[in-house]
């Protein structure tokens, strides 16, 4: 992967040990601090979803320097940003009791179609930072996406919610089942698509925590 030796906020040059962002930049970053139980991620989603622990990096503000670095992440072909900053939350996390007694990470997944035309699952790389981090397996051939949707961006909370309703699927579900899977995304918005999938999760015999980098304000 290349990955340029400047910040990608500020421009500075990148000291050794540095990626993506320098210290300073990194200091600046919205975070949400939900690295503890009770937080606001879990907040969002109570209710809507079963499941064991929640937590986000940062708050996801359209016009701020974070969303603009997931939209690149996600838009532009630039998947080892989302990939850095995970390694960055990872260690962040290990300090509050992360990663518990989680079995597998499972990224949310993208429709084949969508993954040809964006050439990358922008959950992916978030997963195998945290894979690399705490040395917990990725599965991302278990949990599959059959229908082809449009951008979620313009779309409110039930529009979501009906979008991603039925299109997601369970490839041998024996392959979680009884295992704590670490459902991860890129953004929390309304949590419609962390709930299609959690709900398959669990049908599948699975306890279910979720990790998103950015939370939606």
């Amino acid at each position: 992967m290349f990955v340029p030796n400047e910040c990608l906020c500020c421009h500075t040059t990148l000291k050794r040990g540095e990626k993506v962002l320098c210290l300073v930049c990194q200091s600046k970053l919205p975070r949400t601090r939900s690295n503890k139980p009770d937080n606001e991620a879990e907040h969002r989603m109570f209710g809507k979803m079963p499941f064991e622990h929640g937590t986000s990096f940062c708050y996801y503000r359209k016009d701020g320097e974070f969303a603009n670095l997931v939209r690149r992440a996600k838009y532009h072909d630039m998947p080892w940003i989302n990939f850095e900053l995970a390694k960055l939350f990872a260690a962040e996390l290990s300090t509050s009791g992360w990663p518990y007694d989680i079995d597998v990470i499972v990224p949310v997944p993208i429709h084949f179609v969508r993954k040809i035309i964006r050439g990358y699952n922008q959950s992916l790389p978030i997963a195998e930072a945290l894979s690399k981090v705490w040395n917990i397996p990725v599965e991302s051939n278990c949990l599959k996406k059959k229908t082809y949707t449009k951008s979620q961006v313009s779309r409110n909370a039930q529009e979501r919610l009906s979008a991603v309703e039925g299109s997601f699927f369970i490839h041998n579900p024996e392959c979680l089942a009884g295992k704590h899977v670490l459902l991860v995304d890129d953004v929390l918005t309304t949590g419609a698509t962390l709930d299609a999938c959690s709900q398959l999760l669990v049908s599948a015999g699975a306890r279910v925590s979720f990790l998103t980098l950015g939370l939606s304000n």
